[in-house]
């Protein structure tokens, strides 16, 4: 029967028939010379709590016992105690984890979702880990794709926003149509357009201009979002023509009766009275955001803090800068 014992040297359990008791026998692990005690074959019933520690073997004495016999070669005890046993298992967990993990995350970032037939230009869809569509053709050249939304660029927005900031409907456009605002008159035209085709059908707008002719809605009912309303909106913008001088607080009072949600104000100039026009729209509870076109510091300051009173938002660009933020985006119809 093989007892077990510790190696003197490495500490490592070794096994060793118990014919070898009181002898001793060679560590398969480090070469050592241990002392086998008799100890170690006495039964386990039999054996005190602490047995002694076995005393080392001095070197001279090792010495005198290689060269004088054969030492037994002792068996390695492959299971050194309850902790490599955990530790076994708990390595196995992660290694598994591991595969599962790396498994999953190619799953993920390879998985396409067929969208229909190919296009004309034999176009299909694939999807990132996110379910974000990923535009691509079936020979992945990536020729004839059209052009991804570019986040940068506000008027690649999609849903109801102007500029991309985000807005609730009903809204009211207030376009400053004032001799002022003649040379930034279309690009203030465009900014409209774009938000009103971001609307769903289910949202609604209203148009106002103001110039030397007083306040021009585009009608006296809410417009649906969408095509059809900037089909409506269009042909509107392009018959009114900046003119004269403008009443700007005027026109959004007027327009806060409406009831709108949202009265979005486009202009370069700062409204007078921001502070109780402010007071007057939380009132209505209506947040006022303004898109700011050239428009020197001061003028942005005050439309900020009237946007910000309302819970609205204040955007402001350079003539230049909104020009070729426009030209960059999709054509409008």
């Amino acid at each position: 029967m093989a007892i077990k014992v510790r190696c003197q040297q490495c500490r490592k359990k070794i096994s060793i028939d118990e014919a070898f008791a009181g002898g001793n026998c060679r560590c398969p692990y480090c070469k050592a010379i241990t002392t086998v005690s008799v100890r170690s074959a006495v039964s386990r019933a039999a054996r005190p709590d602490r047995p002694d520690t076995p005393t080392a073997v001095p070197d001279s004495q090792v010495l005198q016992i290689e060269s004088a016999e054969a030492v037994p070669q002792a068996k390695p005890v492959r299971v050194q105690g309850i902790v490599t046993l955990v530790l076994s298992g708990f390595l196995a967990l992660l290694l598994v984890a591991g595969v599962i993990l790396i498994v999953k995350y190619v799953a993920m970032g390879e998985s396409t979702t067929p969208k229909g037939p190919a296009g004309a230009n034999g176009q299909v869809h694939k999807t990132n880990g996110n379910g974000a569509e990923i535009p691509t053709d079936d020979n992945g050249d990536g020729e004839n794709l059209p052009p991804m939304p570019d986040p940068t660029n506000p008027f690649t927005v999609k849903g109801p926003n102007v500029a991309g900031m985000g807005i609730t409907g009903p809204v009211v456009y207030v376009l400053d149509g004032s001799s002022g605002t003649r040379d930034l008159y279309d690009p203030i035209v465009a900014v409209v357009r774009y938000s009103i085709l971001a609307m769903g059908l289910g949202e609604k707008f209203n148009v106002v201009v103001l110039n030397d002719e007083g306040f021009n809605p585009l009608g006296d009912r809410w417009i649906t979002g969408g095509e059809a309303g900037d089909e409506k909106a269009k042909q509107f913008l392009a018959d009114c023509q900046p003119e004269g001088e403008t009443d700007l607080a005027g026109g959004i009072r007027r327009a806060m009766k409406a009831n709108p949600k949202t009265i979005v104000v486009l202009t370069g100039k700062a409204v007078v009275g921001a502070d109780e026009l402010a007071k007057q729209a939380k009132q209505a509870d209506v947040g006022i955001f303004t898109v700011m076109l050239d428009s020197p510091p001061d003028a942005v300051k005050v439309m900020e803090k009237l946007a910000a009173d309302t819970s609205g938002q204040c955007r402001q660009f350079t003539s230049d800068d909104l020009v070729n933020l426009l030209s960059e985006a999709s054509p409008l119809p």
